[in-house]
């Protein structure tokens, strides 16, 4: 037992921090990959805030998967300008919106899970905010956003809820080199690049590490033909009768970056594994899923 003492400079006992359950995941993936539904599987009262203007097509699934909870869900909608269709005072005033209304709702005493759906295009409208415009930037010139977001994070992270945010990613390229692994030059004395295929790097804050517990990477597998010869009698009369001749889509998660666990960093979670309770329920096999907010 810890001294009554304490208690009056706010110390509280580990059982104390451990029961509201806070988590901090950080997902990113290509398009269509299930980013919008794995926050839809999260537990409520929820409330998604979306500023990827392409959420609401995840809406329009006429096949969601059976982990998708929207009763208990709400949407906050954070209308913010396109690249280049706003001042630098107009972005300014956009990101300070977007950053207050975040704080508001993840002081909401009943809320269990905050998602910001397109947190690589909020670091994009804080960039636009400090510069008005996203290029032609020198890296010491994000030495302030990076302490601007970390704050955003620690913030949120102080609010004891289960936040998510997801990211967009983009191709990886890889510097072009010659027979003796010299850079290879362009004519303005620029190196040259290439893609690296199938490797892709994520967009928006870079450094992902701070608070997060669970870094994730959405995945999907699309629909293949099926060699009807190697199934059996019945699966291939099965098959003709559904008037199937490919296998059906799958959508899975992998796992990053695990502060818990470091051995489970690589591991994937494929079709009904792949989404929130699936993840705790491995990652955390010792805490009871009503922890987490499920009935």
């Amino acid at each position: 037992m810890i001294p009554d003492s304490f208690r009056k400079y706010g110390v509280i006992t580990p059982a104390q921090v451990r029961r509201t359950r806070r988590l901090m995941i950080g997902t990113e993936g290509l398009t269509n990959t299930g980013k919008s539904e794995f926050l839809m599987s999260a537990p409520g009262p929820k409330i998604i805030v979306p500023i990827d203007p392409s959420f609401d097509s995840a809406l329009d699934n006429p096949n969601p998967p059976t982990s998708r909870s929207l009763d208990d869900c709400g949407f906050c909608i954070i209308k913010t300008s396109m690249q280049g269709t706003a001042t630098q005072t107009e972005y300014a005033q956009e990101f300070v919106n977007a950053r207050a209304k975040l704080y508001e709702l993840a002081n909401e005493p009943e809320l269990i899970t905050l998602a910001i759906d397109g947190d690589s295009d909020l670091w994009e409208l804080q960039v636009l905010a400090e510069y008005g415009r996203t290029q032609q930037i020198h890296p010491w010139q994000y030495t302030p956003l990076y302490a601007v977001k970390r704050a955003m994070v620690k913030r949120l992270w102080e609010s004891g809820k289960i936040i998510i945010a997801t990211n967009k990613l983009k191709n990886l390229y890889e510097d072009v080199l010659d027979d003796d692994g010299n850079p290879i030059t362009d004519d303005k004395g620029k190196t040259k690049q290439r893609k690296v295929a199938g490797e892709y790097k994520r967009q928006g804050f870079p450094d992902q590490d701070y608070l997060w517990q669970l870094q994730i990477r959405h995945l999907y597998k699309g629909p293949e033909l099926v060699d009807v010869s190697k199934l059996s009698p019945i699966e291939r009369l099965k098959a003709a009768k559904q008037k199937q001749s490919k296998s059906k889509p799958q959508w899975g998660i992998k796992i990053m970056k695990c502060k818990a666990n470091p051995m489970l960093e690589g591991d994937e979670l494929w079709g009904e594994k792949a989404n929130f309770r699936g993840l705790v329920e491995y990652v955390y096999p010792q805490i009871d899923i009503a922890e987490w907010g499920f009935v």
